[in-house]
């Protein structure tokens, strides 16, 4: 599930715990409550296909984890010779870019890993001559290669099971299942309810605007990753 989806499906339970905390106003409008009582049920079927997608993709979650797991160990006893040397020889551009710590690399993004591993390799390379004693020799290069190419075989092995389920298209099509009942029912049926009910119409809207605002800020947050 994105974190989109899972902003909306946080916004749907808040909708039906205000809707279950004022149940009285829309028991008298009968298609109300049956559209909420739709809605309630599709976002339950919404939570059991998560919990189906979350087994689906656990193994390929923990190939994953121990592919970045090994790379790590791989990459860092090559970066930690490169900044020595950078030190040694008071080369200031590659002691920037061989710094690398556990913390840094366990918390970077995938990419940045990848990233850091390639450039890693590269100037591992170009400066071999200079590593001889260091313990660092086209052995060490090539496994980092191998662990490379394992991690980023991985990650695309995760991307493809993930996009490739059916589960997935389950799940978003019962997000559209939702959101028109969400918008073309219950939306119009508070809205209607506004004079009668202001603090009802104008509370709901807070937690709906509230779960809008929260849906395009992940999605502003993802255009910007990208």
């Amino acid at each position: 599930m994105t974190d989109i989806e899972k902003s909306k499906l946080a916004m749907y339970e808040a909708v039906l715990l205000f809707m279950s905390s004022n149940r009285t106003i829309a028991v008298n409008i009968r298609a109300f409550v049956w559209a909420i009582i739709k809605f309630r049920k599709i976002v339950e079927v919404i939570k059991i296909k998560e919990q189906e997608l979350l087994s689906e993709t656990l193994f390929m979650s923990v190939k994953v984890t121990k592919a970045r797991d090994e790379l790590i160990s791989a990459l860092l006893p090559i970066s930690s010779v490169l900044f020595n040397l950078a030190r040694k020889t008071n080369n200031q551009e590659l002691k920037q870019r061989s710094k690398l710590t556990q913390s840094y690399l366990i918390h970077c993004l995938d990419y940045e890993l990848l990233d850091k591993a390639i450039s890693t390799e590269v100037m591992a390379h170009k400066h071999l001559g200079k590593l001889k004693n260091s313990g660092i020799s086209p052995i060490e290069l090539n496994e980092l290669r191998l662990k490379t190419d394992f991690f980023k075989n991985a990650l695309s092995d995760k991307i493809f099971s993930y996009i490739s389920s059916e589960t997935v298209l389950t799940i978003s099509n019962l997000f559209a299942d939702a959101d028109k009942i969400l918008y073309n029912f219950i939306d119009n049926f508070v809205e209607a309810l506004a004079s009668e009910y202001p603090d009802f119409h104008e509370e709901y809207f807070y937690i709906r605007n509230c779960g809008q605002y929260k849906e395009e800020n992940d999605a502003f947050m993802q255009l910007e990753e990208e």
